[in-house]
Order: structure tokens, then sequence, then C-alpha cells
């Protein structure tokens, strides 16, 4: 009898031993919560790529995690800078879901902020290949047009979006892109008038706010730009966007010292973004600071400003950094 007991006591021993690991698989192979999601999106609106990840691990124990996770993932590594890691999470993504085009289309997005535009417009298509309704449709052949600003070719994504406003009918981000198209075509007086008339119908959007300033910018019209976007920061001061392009201008208007801390958090918010580093490059060349403008030329080059916006960064680093370590200058 006694032996008994002891064959019983081991046996259970042994189930619960067994039992451990799936008890542990299934509590990790539950679907994420609602309180999951919102705190993934206070990490993401606070910029906290690192923190993001972090508590993302937990939840992608599973054997074939939500789409939504990773596109979080992908977004956190992008935040902290790490654009390929980005592009890496969402191609991984892709072999696992195939037919998403809200994955598919986000890898487009990805790839065309790389400067990678022929990746970009492939995924776009495959995206578009498989889109289940006409809200997805039309963001996808949004994005798609706005290669084509990408490229500078105003004319033709002009043509492209005025046809799928015939189409789906004039929403905010067919708008706002033919506006940018007239603006690099040489019209920035009908981009502008396109802008504000979008101010208007939707005052809570502070990527128009953005627009209207890069079409001031590009007009030289600094102040006029300076309070447009001084609108948007203040509707949402932790934009990313906004903030640099709203630095950009203050240097403009010799504001050297609140330029720098704009594009400084700029950065901060979101690390993978060329432009920025350009701007702050300018700043510190314009400032004496050529060691620091340099190092932001690099780095501007290395997220593929090249690709994406032009060769003024190859030309500036021609110019001012001809020497691969130039020597700090005295301030």
């Amino acid at each position: 009898m006694i032996h008994c007991r002891k064959y019983i006591s081991q046996i259970r021993n042994l189930c619960i031993i067994l039992l451990l690991p799936l008890l542990s698989l299934k509590a990790f192979a539950q679907a994420p919560s609602e309180e999951d999601y919102r705190k993934l999106s206070a990490f993401l609106e606070a910029g906290k790529g690192i923190d993001g990840l972090n508590y993302l691990e937990k939840l992608m124990r599973q054997p074939k995690p939500e789409v939504t996770l990773f596109l979080y993932k992908s977004s956190f590594e992008d935040a902290r800078g790490d654009r390929r890691a980005a592009i890496d999470v969402l191609l991984y993504a892709f072999k696992l879901y195939p037919k998403n085009d809200t994955l598919l289309n986000q890898v487009g997005y990805m790839y065309r902020h790389s400067g990678e535009l022929d990746s970009a417009k492939y995924f776009y298509t495959k995206a578009l290949a498989v889109a289940d309704s006409k809200e997805d449709s039309l963001i996808i052949e949004s994005n798609t047009a706005a290669l084509l600003l990408d490229k500078q070719m105003g004319k033709e994504a002009i043509q492209m979006l005025r046809e799928l406003i015939v189409r789906y009918g004039d929403s905010m981000s067919l708008l706002s892109n033919l506006a940018m198209a007239y603006s690099i075509s040489g019209k920035p007086d009908s981009a502008t008038l396109i802008l504000r008339n979008l101010v208007t119908r939707y005052p809570d959007e502070i990527i128009i706010y953005n627009n209207i300033g890069m079409t001031l910018i590009d007009q030289e019209r600094y102040q006029d730009a300076y309070e447009i976007l001084n609108q948007g920061r203040l509707q949402q001061p932790d934009n990313a966007y906004i903030l640099n392009n709203f630095g950009y201008v203050q240097m403009k208007l010799k504001d050297y010292k609140n330029a720098l801390i704009n594009i400084n958090k700029s950065i901060a918010l979101y690390g993978s973004n060329p432009y920025a580093y350009r701007n702050r490059a300018l700043l510190f060349l314009e400032t004496g600071m050529r060691y620091e403008g340099c190092r932001d030329l690099k780095a501007a080059e290395q997220l593929g400003f090249a690709t994406y916006y032009g060769d003024e960064v190859a030309r500036l680093i021609q110019q001012h950094c001809k020497d691969e370590q130039p020597a700090r200058e005295k301030q």
C-alpha cells in the first residue's frame, strides 16, 4: 500500500511537470486584450519603441501571432530608428499572411519611406489585388499615387489623382496628395488653395497643416509657414513631422536655439526620418558646427535620403565633408 501511494505521488508530480509547459503555452496563445492594444498604442504615441517591443514579446509567443501585432512591432522598430528591422518584421509576417491587404500596404509604405520605390510599388500592387473594400482600395491607390510625387512626376500624379477623385470622391488623402502634386509642378497657389480648404473641412487633421507648411516653405514664405505649422504643433505637440518642419522654418528665421530643440525632439520621436537629419545638418553647418553637420548628413544618406528626396545630401557631403572624419571646428 505504501509503494502504491509512492508511485501515485510520482505520477501526479510527473503530470504536473508535463502540464506546466502546456499551461504556459495556453496562456501565451490567448489573443491580446483591448487593454494590451491600449498599452501598445500608448507606447507608440509616446515614441517608446523599446518599451513597446518589450511589452510585445510575451504577446507574440504564439504559433501565428495576429497581423496587428506584427504591425505594432514594425512600428516600434521604426520608432527606435531601425527601418531595416521594421521591414524585416513585415516581410516575415507576409510569409504568414500573404493576402492581407493592410499588411501588404504597410510593407509598401515602409519601402516607400526607405526610398525603395520599386519595392513599394510591388507591394502596393499586391495589396490592391486582394483589397476587399472600397475604403482599403482608396488608401492603397492614394499611396501608389504618392510614389509619383516621390519621383517628382507632378503632371503624372495630377492626372492619376484626378482620375481617382472621379472614382472615389474628393477624400482628404487624395486632395492632400493633389495639392502636393500641384506644388511640385510649379503651381503653389493651386496647392495652397486646396490645402486651406482642407483645413476648413478637417480642422483636426494634422497632416494638412504639415502639408500647407511644406508648400509655403517651397515658396520661401517662412513667416506664413511658421504660423500654419505652429497651429498644427499646438494641436499635436508630439508630431515628429510638424516639429521637424517647424524647426526648419525657425532656422530660416534665424531662431537657431528653438530650431535645434524642435528638430532634436522630432528625431527623438521618429529616428528614421532622413529629412530631419538633413535639416539638423543644415542648422549645424549654418552655425559653424561642421563635425556635427557632416555626421547628420551621413546619417541622412544612410537612411535613404538620396533615393527619396534627391541628391542634395550627397552634394552637401561633397561640399562640406570631403575628409571622412572632419575635425571639430572651434565654436
